[in-house]
């Protein structure tokens, strides 16, 4: 089995967990999104996009999980680090550009390594694709005209 398909298998049993089909539809639907998105753009930008699409897949996780959105970055990144560190599917430095572009994914207004940075982006992207009237906030407002801009929007 191909790795991906090993995380998604992972993800969609954590995900089963979600008592509520409407809350589980939108968790798959924004983590699948923002897999998608990371994985055009790694291709775009040069990067492994299997680590990204992977990224894309746990960054919210614990956030759907719990329904806590503080420090749900950091916690994603425990948790998908817990998972995936049991099944041996990475490398330790694929596990670790992984679980650090998860754990800083939250930080729209910094920039960070390329990984991360990616993750970001395709975060922001989903937003753009799903809420059209989406205005992000101060903190996401550089990165988000510039994907606007990028994508002919």
């Amino acid at each position: 089995m191909k790795r991906l398909e090993q995380c998604q298998l992972i993800l969609t049993k954590q995900l089963d967990s979600i008592f509520f089909i409407d809350c589980k539809s939108q968790a798959f639907h924004h983590l699948q999104t923002v897999s998608n998105l990371a994985t055009l753009l790694a291709y775009k930008r040069s990067l492994d996009p299997c680590l990204l699409a992977v990224a894309g897949l746990f960054h919210d996780l614990s956030f759907y999980l719990t329904h806590v959105s503080d420090q749900h970055a950091k916690k994603s990144a425990e948790l998908t680090k817990t998972l995936l560190a049991k099944e041996k599917i990475f490398t330790e430095k694929e596990l670790m550009i992984i679980i650090q572009s998860i754990n800083l994914h939250s930080n729209k207004d910094t920039y960070d390594d390329a990984y991360a940075e990616a993750l970001k982006d395709a975060d922001v992207l989903a937003k753009i694709i799903d809420e059209p009237n989406f205005i992000p906030d101060l903190t996401q407002q550089e990165r988000y005209l510039r994907l606007k801009k990028q994508i002919g929007a």
